[in-house]
């Protein structure tokens, strides 16, 4: 009696399949899993530039003030309202040669 087996030789081939089936599946998960990673940090630089950016015009905003604040003429109208005067030819502090030498 002939058993006839057609499909002996298929398991080693459909187990092949199977293992580069798995392989792409896992291939495409992660390639999807990276296109995401790259997109969130895409969004998070774009928030940042616009954070650095108005921090940027904050900053700007600031050193504004501090200079119209110490500009010329508004402190010679401080000088007059607070009855300060304004010393042509100051006198500074001298120290001896000696404490300088100790200072360096």
């Amino acid at each position: 009696m002939t058993i006839i087996q057609p499909n002996r030789k298929n398991g080693t081939l459909s187990l092949f399949i199977i293992s580069l089936t798995g392989g792409m599946v896992t291939i495409s998960l992660w390639g999807i899993f990276l296109y995401n990673e790259g997109v969130s940090a895409r969004h998070d630089t774009r928030k940042q530039e616009i954070a650095l950016r108005t921090i940027e015009v904050e900053n700007s905003e600031l050193k504004n003030a501090i200079y119209r604040m110490t500009d010329q003429k508004n402190l010679e109208g401080s000088i007059a309202t607070q009855a300060l005067v304004l010393e042509k030819t100051p006198r500074y502090i001298k120290t001896s040669h000696v404490a300088e030498k100790t200072i360096q």
